[in-house]
């Protein structure tokens, strides 16, 4: 039964076993000389961080990024499979890299291994200019013959990356992330300039104040300078808590979209303390889109209470960093001076000549007198009277002792 079929059983085990060898393994080396290493090993680092953290090591974009890579090889076929003048072994390293320093433009840098006079393989670095993915290989076709008479041999390389700029999106840079390996890393953060302002403006007819905020962000120490995305900053408005001033529901509007306040929505958070009122809220990567990356135009409503007395209202935004909101890096403040909607004053009358004229006196009706400001070029107050829509002013005159 043997001697039958023996060459047919040999035949699909030789057969299976070619497909077996053929399939790529799940592994940064090339298939062929996967299992012909006894060891190997990789870092990269930046000063005394060796990246290993995914979730709290960072990639500094402005420092060179040191990498390390160690391959134990074996030649002596005794032990099984081993390393030909036909293998190369080859790691994917990362993506958003280039070669650190005056190689930052090239694709390609090559170095021979040797040990002692002996050749023991090339190592050749890659980089796609595309993704910035670089992958190492070592290139035993270029081997001298006499290795593979040895043993085992070790081979290592080492070589400075950085950061590609170019391949990160610094419209959501706070959520870029870099490849080294298997594992990604967060990058640092791009030095900013941020501009900010507030104004107010009294909107009499309906009792409301409405505030606006404005930010922007920019780059510092990249040409050209470029836009930086808001996203994960968190906003806060505060105002005085006993001013008999409250935040209008539904009000809050970022970027010309208006932003569910409500409990359930969450996205909005209120807190009152012994002093203050707050508003929070966390910039959103949808809140940026087009002509506003990088920009915020944040508007709400407060309502007021108009009265016979003046009133002063002092309102602040301030954006705190990503995950602090201990650490702000920008506020804004903004004040609006309520002046007193209306006065009635008794005077006297004179006559042409500069006398008074006893029995006379004249009533003084002063109303909507309007927000004040300073006119720097005169060095005057300057008012502007509100819009109050129609009212009616009603006015008596009751005869009392005092002006018989």
């Amino acid at each position: 039964m043997w001697n039958k079929h023996k060459y047919i059983i040999l035949s699909f085990i030789f057969m299976v076993g070619i497909f077996v060898v053929g399939v790529k393994l799940p592994d940064f080396v090339s298939a062929d000389a996967a299992d012909k290493l006894l060891d190997k090993s990789m870092s990269f680092n930046q000063g005394y961080t060796y990246f290993s953290d995914e979730d709290n090591h960072v990639v500094d974009i402005e420092r060179p990024i040191d990498f390390f890579v160690r391959i134990k090889v074996k030649f002596n076929p005794k032990d099984g499979k081993h390393i030909t003048n036909t293998d190369v072994v080859e790691f994917d390293l990362s993506d958003k890299l280039q070669f650190a320093g005056s190689d930052s433009t090239a694709n390609e840098k090559r170095e021979f291994i040797k040990q002692g006079a002996l050749t023991i393989c090339e190592v050749v670095y890659t980089r796609d200019p595309l993704n910035g993915n670089i992958k190492v290989k070592f290139d035993f076709t270029q081997a001298d013959a006499g290795v593979f008479d040895k043993e085992a041999a070790i081979a290592d390389s080492s070589i400075k990356f950085e950061v590609d700029k170019s391949k990160l999106n610094f419209e959501r840079i706070n959520l870029e992330r870099v490849r080294l390996g298997k594992k990604s890393y967060k990058v640092s953060e791009i030095n900013s300039n941020f501009r900010s302002n507030k104004v107010g403006e009294i909107d009499a007819k309906n009792g409301l104040i409405h505030w606006t905020t404005t930010v922007t962000r920019t780059s510092i120490g990249l040409t050209p300078e470029i836009s930086l995305g808001l996203t994960g900053f968190t906003w806060k408005a505060e105002w005085g808590k006993d001013i008999g001033e409250e935040y209008v529901d539904g009000s809050l509007n970022i970027n010309g979209n208006v932003i569910n306040d409500s409990e359930g929505a969450e996205l909005v958070r209120r807190e009152t303390d012994s002093s203050y009122k707050k508003l929070f809220y966390t910039i959103q990567e949808s809140d940026q889109s087009g002509s506003y990356v990088g920009k915020l135009v944040i508007k709400y409503s407060t309502r007021i209470t108009f009265g016979l007395e003046g009133k002063s209202y002092y309102n602040t935004s301030t954006f705190y960093k990503p995950g602090n909101n201990n650490n702000s890096v920008q506020s804004a403040s903004a004040y609006i001076e309520l002046t007193k909607f209306g006065d009635k004053d008794l005077r006297s009358v004179f006559s042409p000549s500069g006398d008074r004229i006893d029995d006379l006196l004249a009533w003084v009706i002063t109303f909507n007198v309007g927000t004040k400001k300073r006119d720097n070029s005169s060095g005057r107050d300057v008012y502007t009277p509100y819009d109050l829509g129609d009212v009616t002013i009603t006015d008596s005159l009751v005869r009392t002792p005092l002006i018989e």
